[in-house]
């Protein structure tokens, strides 16, 4: 993939391809459902198309990113 400019699947955000910033707990809970958390990840639903995967985190911050499509 080169580097334009699209829209993230995972924050939502136009940015650089392959650049996604991630999301804080807030914005997350804004584009997606929790189901659950375990080891680093946490399995969502993607609110604007029901897609059910999963995202992964970090602790400190946390940052959720890289929505991954089950």
């Amino acid at each position: 993939m080169d580097n334009e400019s699209l829209e993230c699947g995972t924050c939502g955000l136009i940015h650089e391809a392959r650049k996604c910033p991630g999301m804080d707990t807030d914005r997350m809970r804004a584009r997606f459902d929790v189901l659950g958390f375990g080891g680093g990840c946490v399995v969502v639903v993607r609110k604007s198309d029901g897609a059910k995967g999963s995202l992964d985190f970090d602790n400190s911050p946390r940052v959720y990113r890289d929505f991954m499509r089950a």
